[in-house]
């Protein structure tokens, strides 16, 4: 007989998400402007997008056509034999990650006019860059 067939496994709790109010939105949103993280912080917390998603956004996944921004891409940093990495990958967490959602019209408006305040940005290039213009 096995004694540990007497022991009550422990139960894993529930996740239990939190959620910002339309007044914490709003501070958070202030915070942030005009700061590197404005772009994924607006974009994370209009569309509930992980950080990896927000930040693998490319400029090829929003057709202002369609008004569609699709989910397909994540970028994560990680140490790898104690160097810091950026991993940037053409998939998303799970196969249901991988969406397409309307562009809403304030988010359509704010990546219209950065656009306008920056050059160009190729098809294949990050809507998140740092000030060298990397992810």
């Amino acid at each position: 007989m096995n004694p540990a067939d007497k022991v009550d496994r422990p139960r894993k709790n529930g996740f239990q998400p939190a959620f910002y109010d339309k007044d914490e939105i709003n501070q958070l949103l202030a915070c942030v402007k005009g700061t590197l993280i404005e772009t994924p912080v607006m974009l994370a917390a209009f569309y509930g997008l992980r950080r990896s998603e927000a930040v693998g956004l490319r400029w090829d996944a929003i057709d202002f056509q369609q008004n569609t921004i699709t989910i397909q891409h994540t970028v994560i940093a990680c140490r790898l034999n104690g160097k810091y990495e950026v991993i940037a990958r053409d998939t998303t967490k799970t196969k249901s990650s991988r969406r397409t959602l309307p562009l809403a019209a304030p988010i359509r408006k704010y990546l219209l006019n950065t656009i306008l305040d920056s050059p160009a940005p190729s098809a294949r290039a990050f809507l998140i860059l740092s000030s060298a213009h990397s992810i």
